[in-house]
């Protein structure tokens, strides 16, 4: 008896998502495009609030930290807390740090990233300039009737 409510409570809450909006489905499928892209919240130090730099992270707890914020917060202490809220490491000590070399490689792909699409709005820009700059002189053009003086074409 157990079982059958709990398969007729599944069955009605997948009754219910079935029945989502379509801008949800536009939501997930944008979600999907963005899968496995990093946000920028994501390339911060939660210590900093700035880009990591010299990425390390915990080898207890996994937590990421740039490396001159985190030996500024040890600073002389034999151990900390770690400042990742809910995090139970409350014995973070350099001894247990090692270079983060997969956080490395996402903030320099993220700015590769940044800076190609930087490029590519320009070059868009630039091609929408002229476009523009092409049409308008097309369309002033075309608005001109060829005449033929000494042998040339001249537009009125």
């Amino acid at each position: 008896e157990k079982e059958k409510k709990r398969k007729k409570k599944k069955n009605s809450s997948s009754r219910i998502s079935r029945g989502a909006d379509d801008d949800e489905d536009e939501d997930l499928e944008v979600m999907n495009t963005n899968a496995g892209v990093d946000s920028e919240q994501q390339m911060k130090c939660s210590l900093t609030s700035n880009f990591f730099e010299n990425p390390v992270k915990s080898t207890q707890c996994n937590h990421t930290y740039s490396l001159d914020a985190l030996r500024s917060m040890i600073g002389k202490k034999r151990s900390i807390k770690c400042p990742y809220y809910g995090c139970n490491n409350t014995e973070l000590t350099m001894d247990q740090i090692e270079e983060d070399v997969e956080m490395t490689m996402r903030v320099k792909r993220f700015f590769r990233r940044q800076e190609a699409q930087k490029d590519m709005e320009e070059r868009l820009r630039d091609d929408e300039l002229n476009v523009d700059d092409y049409e308008g002189r097309n369309s002033i053009m075309s608005d001109r009737k060829p005449d033929i003086v000494q042998g040339m074409t001249v537009l009125n």
